[in-house]
Protein backbone atom coordinates (compact mmCIF):
# COMPACT_ATOMS: atom_id res chain seq x y z
CA UNK A 1 0.00 0.00 0.00
CA UNK A 2 0.89 3.41 -0.40
CA UNK A 3 2.12 5.65 2.57
CA UNK A 4 -0.27 8.36 3.51
CA UNK A 5 3.18 10.56 3.53
CA UNK A 6 3.25 9.71 -0.12
CA UNK A 7 -0.68 10.16 -0.66
CA UNK A 8 -1.12 13.56 0.65
CA UNK A 9 0.23 16.09 -1.52
CA UNK A 10 -2.12 14.02 -4.21
CA UNK A 11 -4.49 14.58 -1.67
CA UNK A 12 -4.03 17.78 -1.09
CA UNK A 13 -3.50 18.90 -5.00
CA UNK A 14 -6.72 17.21 -5.60
CA UNK A 15 -8.72 19.32 -3.26
CA UNK A 16 -6.94 21.83 -4.39
CA UNK A 17 -8.00 21.95 -7.95
CA UNK A 18 -11.37 21.04 -6.34
CA UNK A 19 -12.13 24.64 -5.14
CA UNK A 20 -13.25 27.14 -7.33
CA UNK A 21 -11.04 30.13 -8.29
CA UNK A 22 -12.78 32.49 -5.69
CA UNK A 23 -12.10 29.86 -3.04
CA UNK A 24 -8.49 29.77 -3.72
CA UNK A 25 -7.85 33.26 -4.36
CA UNK A 26 -9.08 33.57 -0.70
CA UNK A 27 -6.43 31.19 0.96
CA UNK A 28 -3.77 32.95 -1.49
CA UNK A 29 -4.70 36.29 0.09
CA UNK A 30 -3.08 36.66 3.55
CA UNK A 31 -1.91 39.77 5.92
CA UNK A 32 0.52 39.10 8.45
CA UNK A 33 -0.32 35.02 8.22
CA UNK A 34 -4.08 35.79 8.41
CA UNK A 35 -7.28 35.82 5.64
CA UNK A 36 -7.85 39.14 4.38
CA UNK A 37 -11.00 40.40 5.75
CA UNK A 38 -12.90 43.51 5.16
CA UNK A 39 -12.74 45.44 7.92
CA UNK A 40 -16.48 45.15 8.94
CA UNK A 41 -15.90 41.37 9.16
CA UNK A 42 -13.37 42.26 11.87
CA UNK A 43 -14.02 43.39 15.38
CA UNK A 44 -13.71 47.14 16.05
CA UNK A 45 -10.42 47.81 16.90
CA UNK A 46 -9.22 48.31 20.22
CA UNK A 47 -6.10 50.56 22.18
CA UNK A 48 -3.95 48.08 20.28
CA UNK A 49 -2.80 49.18 16.79
CA UNK A 50 -2.82 45.58 15.69
CA UNK A 51 -6.52 44.76 15.83
CA UNK A 52 -7.03 47.51 13.33
CA UNK A 53 -7.81 45.59 9.89
CA UNK A 54 -4.51 46.50 8.55
CA UNK A 55 -5.60 47.24 4.47
CA UNK A 56 -2.25 48.54 3.88
CA UNK A 57 -0.72 45.37 4.06
CA UNK A 58 -2.07 44.44 0.74
CA UNK A 59 0.53 46.78 -1.10
CA UNK A 60 2.77 43.40 0.20
CA UNK A 61 0.84 40.47 -0.65
CA UNK A 62 2.64 37.97 -3.71
CA UNK A 63 0.88 34.93 -5.30
CA UNK A 64 2.34 31.56 -4.94
CA UNK A 65 1.18 28.60 -6.07
CA UNK A 66 -1.02 27.83 -9.18
CA UNK A 67 -4.19 29.96 -9.65
CA UNK A 68 -6.23 28.48 -12.93
CA UNK A 69 -6.68 31.66 -15.12
CA UNK A 70 -3.95 33.93 -13.34
CA UNK A 71 -1.65 34.45 -15.99
CA UNK A 72 1.42 36.11 -15.46
CA UNK A 73 0.53 38.89 -16.85
CA UNK A 74 -2.90 39.01 -14.82
CA UNK A 75 -1.17 38.49 -11.67
CA UNK A 76 1.59 41.14 -12.27
CA UNK A 77 -1.30 43.34 -12.98
CA UNK A 78 -3.53 42.45 -10.20
CA UNK A 79 0.12 42.63 -7.79
CA UNK A 80 0.34 46.47 -9.31
CA UNK A 81 -3.69 47.31 -8.59
CA UNK A 82 -3.11 46.08 -4.80
CA UNK A 83 0.01 48.01 -4.41
CA UNK A 84 -1.81 51.36 -5.62
CA UNK A 85 -4.81 50.75 -3.53
CA UNK A 86 -3.40 52.19 -0.47
CA UNK A 87 -1.64 55.49 -0.49
CA UNK A 88 0.49 57.13 2.76
CA UNK A 89 -0.08 60.87 3.51
CA UNK A 90 2.31 62.39 5.91
CA UNK A 91 1.33 66.13 7.35
CA UNK A 92 1.64 68.01 10.16
CA UNK A 93 -1.61 68.87 12.42
CA UNK A 94 -3.10 69.74 16.19
CA UNK A 95 -4.31 66.95 17.80
CA UNK A 96 -6.70 67.08 21.19
CA UNK A 97 -4.46 64.12 23.01
CA UNK A 98 -7.38 63.48 25.07
CA UNK A 99 -9.04 61.62 22.10
CA UNK A 100 -6.50 59.44 21.56
CA UNK A 101 -7.78 56.35 20.47
CA UNK A 102 -4.40 53.60 20.78
CA UNK A 103 -0.90 53.27 20.40
CA UNK A 104 1.53 50.34 18.54
CA UNK A 105 3.41 49.06 21.55
CA UNK A 106 1.48 48.66 25.36
CA UNK A 107 1.76 45.36 27.95
CA UNK A 108 -1.80 46.26 28.51
CA UNK A 109 -1.75 43.53 25.52
CA UNK A 110 -0.90 40.58 28.13
CA UNK A 111 -4.33 41.83 30.57
CA UNK A 112 -7.35 41.25 29.36
CA UNK A 113 -9.43 43.53 30.93
CA UNK A 114 -7.15 46.07 29.66
CA UNK A 115 -6.05 45.00 25.99
CA UNK A 116 -9.78 45.34 25.29
CA UNK A 117 -10.42 48.78 26.00
CA UNK A 118 -11.70 51.12 23.57
CA UNK A 119 -9.75 54.18 23.86
CA UNK A 120 -6.80 55.58 25.74
CA UNK A 121 -8.68 57.42 28.03
CA UNK A 122 -10.75 54.11 29.13
CA UNK A 123 -7.31 52.29 29.68
CA UNK A 124 -6.30 55.03 31.80
CA UNK A 125 -9.05 54.91 34.05
CA UNK A 126 -8.09 51.33 35.14
CA UNK A 127 -4.52 51.96 35.91
CA UNK A 128 -3.64 52.48 39.42
CA UNK A 129 -0.23 50.90 39.92
CA UNK A 130 2.30 54.06 38.91
CA UNK A 131 4.34 54.42 41.33
CA UNK A 132 5.25 57.21 40.30
CA UNK A 133 2.37 59.05 40.56
CA UNK A 134 1.32 57.83 44.07
CA UNK A 135 -0.19 60.10 46.39
CA UNK A 136 -0.59 62.87 43.29
CA UNK A 137 -3.75 64.53 41.95
CA UNK A 138 -5.59 66.91 39.85
CA UNK A 139 -2.57 68.76 37.80
CA UNK A 140 -0.09 67.54 39.29
CA UNK A 141 -0.93 64.25 37.72
CA UNK A 142 -1.34 65.76 34.06
CA UNK A 143 2.59 67.16 34.72
CA UNK A 144 4.00 64.02 36.12
CA UNK A 145 2.90 62.21 33.05
CA UNK A 146 3.56 64.63 30.48
CA UNK A 147 7.21 64.81 32.46
CA UNK A 148 7.66 60.85 32.31
CA UNK A 149 10.60 59.99 30.36
CA UNK A 150 9.22 56.94 27.65
CA UNK A 151 7.14 59.20 26.56
CA UNK A 152 9.53 60.80 24.33
CA UNK A 153 7.83 64.13 23.65
CA UNK A 154 10.90 66.26 22.92
CA UNK A 155 11.30 63.57 20.37
CA UNK A 156 7.92 64.50 18.65
CA UNK A 157 4.83 62.15 18.75
CA UNK A 158 3.47 60.14 15.42
CA UNK A 159 0.10 59.01 14.97
CA UNK A 160 -1.20 56.66 12.54
CA UNK A 161 -4.89 56.53 11.27
CA UNK A 162 -7.05 55.70 8.30
CA UNK A 163 -9.98 56.20 6.00
CA UNK A 164 -11.71 52.78 6.52
CA UNK A 165 -11.98 53.10 10.57
CA UNK A 166 -10.85 56.52 11.30
CA UNK A 167 -9.10 56.11 14.59
CA UNK A 168 -5.67 57.87 16.02
CA UNK A 169 -2.93 55.33 16.94
CA UNK A 170 0.24 56.83 18.73
CA UNK A 171 3.37 55.05 17.48
CA UNK A 172 5.05 54.72 20.45
CA UNK A 173 8.09 52.45 22.09
CA UNK A 174 7.25 52.90 25.54
CA UNK A 175 5.04 54.91 27.90
CA UNK A 176 1.40 53.88 26.78
CA UNK A 177 0.65 53.88 30.61
CA UNK A 178 1.55 57.00 31.75
CA UNK A 179 -0.46 58.34 28.16
CA UNK A 180 -3.77 56.41 29.08
CA UNK A 181 -3.85 58.21 32.18
CA UNK A 182 -2.49 61.71 30.95
CA UNK A 183 -5.55 60.87 28.35
CA UNK A 184 -8.20 60.08 30.80
CA UNK A 185 -7.37 62.85 33.22
CA UNK A 186 -7.42 65.38 30.21
CA UNK A 187 -10.94 64.41 30.20
CA UNK A 188 -11.68 63.88 33.54
CA UNK A 189 -10.59 67.71 34.34
CA UNK A 190 -11.96 69.04 31.32
CA UNK A 191 -8.55 70.34 30.40
CA UNK A 192 -7.65 70.65 26.81
CA UNK A 193 -3.87 69.89 25.64
CA UNK A 194 -3.25 69.80 21.90
CA UNK A 195 -0.08 69.33 19.76
CA UNK A 196 0.97 69.60 17.00
CA UNK A 197 1.55 66.41 15.23
CA UNK A 198 2.81 64.25 12.26
CA UNK A 199 0.05 62.00 10.56
CA UNK A 200 0.67 58.89 8.58
CA UNK A 201 -2.97 58.59 7.11
CA UNK A 202 -3.63 55.55 4.97
CA UNK A 203 -6.03 56.37 2.08
CA UNK A 204 -7.88 53.78 0.31
CA UNK A 205 -7.62 54.76 -3.36
CA UNK A 206 -10.79 53.33 -4.78
CA UNK A 207 -14.61 53.04 -3.97
CA UNK A 208 -15.91 50.33 -2.99
CA UNK A 209 -18.34 49.72 -5.90
CA UNK A 210 -15.28 48.82 -7.81
CA UNK A 211 -14.90 44.79 -6.20
CA UNK A 212 -17.26 42.42 -5.62
CA UNK A 213 -18.73 42.43 -1.73
CA UNK A 214 -16.60 39.86 -0.60
CA UNK A 215 -13.47 41.74 -1.39
CA UNK A 216 -14.43 45.32 -1.58
CA UNK A 217 -12.14 47.48 0.54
Amino acid sequence: MIGMDRLRPYLQRLIWNLLSERAQLEIELRLAGHPLLHPSEVPTPTILEDTRCELERLRDVEFSGYLPGLSENVRVLVERSLKALVKDRLYTATFPMATLHGCSASKARYRPDRAGCDTMAELGELINDLKDLEGKSGGDIVSACLAWSELRLHEGISLTTDNWHRRFYWSNAGGSHHMAVLCYELQRQEKELSSNLVFRDLIKQHPDCLYPPRFRL
